[in-house]
């Protein structure tokens, strides 16, 4: 199980510390759980000090927990992530393929993916990553992991912001996540918790 959890400035607020409390939530589960192995990564941007400020600029992924590796205590410490940069997102989940295992008879593999905008990214004013083509982009990252037999629920986090364009949201959140697309007010998070629960009953992995 892998949950990829956008960490763009846009999420700040009551949108992040309730995808937080459910994804930590999740990474206890797995602690307990030897037939459940779970990974959390965080998208976002930032700044490669080696380069000139004209192109530090860059897409970000980072891998903050696996429970294979790390402990309760490690897992506390994704509450100091503080939510900034942008919104990468086709290019960050084509980073994000090469570390989500392929499903097999013997496994079953999932992404949980929670975001709240548009892919957006930009480097300089040569480089622009936004509108159709990320929007395109990011759907053929999303292909390219299920080709890999992997399931994938995605949650689209809104707000009262994003209602006033909830129609073309919808129609582009589709466009990049297909079927899977759900949204999802940052209030009733608690409800990814209850169906990815019923879907560990649903597989004998708890009881």
């Amino acid at each position: 199980l892998h949950v990829s959890i956008d960490g763009s400035g846009s999420m700040e607020g009551t949108k992040w510390w309730q995808t937080l409390i459910n994804t930590i939530a999740l990474g206890y589960i797995s602690l307990h759980m030897n037939n459940i192995d779970l990974t959390i990564s965080i998208r976002t941007t930032g700044r490669d000090l080696s380069k000139s400020s004209m192109t530090a600029h860059i897409p970000l992924l980072i891998l903050a927990f696996n429970s294979k590796k790390h402990t309760l205590r490690d897992l506390k410490r994704l509450g100091h992530y503080k939510t900034k940069g942008l919104t990468p997102e086709g290019m960050c989940l084509n980073a994000l393929n090469e570390y989500i295992p392929n499903s097999s008879y013997y496994l079953d593999s999932y992404l949980i993916n929670m975001s709240d905008g548009y892919p957006t990214f930009e480097k300089s004013s040569n480089f622009s990553y936004k509108g159709i083509t990320a929007i395109l982009d990011t759907a053929q990252a999303v292909r390219n992991i299920k080709k890999k037999g992997v399931k994938i629920l995605s949650y689209f986090i809104q707000s009262s912001s994003t209602k006033t364009k909830e129609k073309e949201l919808i129609e582009n959140f589709q466009i990049m996540y297909g079927k899977e697309a759900s949204f999802i007010d940052p209030k009733n998070m608690h409800e990814v918790t209850k169906t990815l629960n019923n879907l560990f009953l649903e597989k004998n992995l708890i009881s």
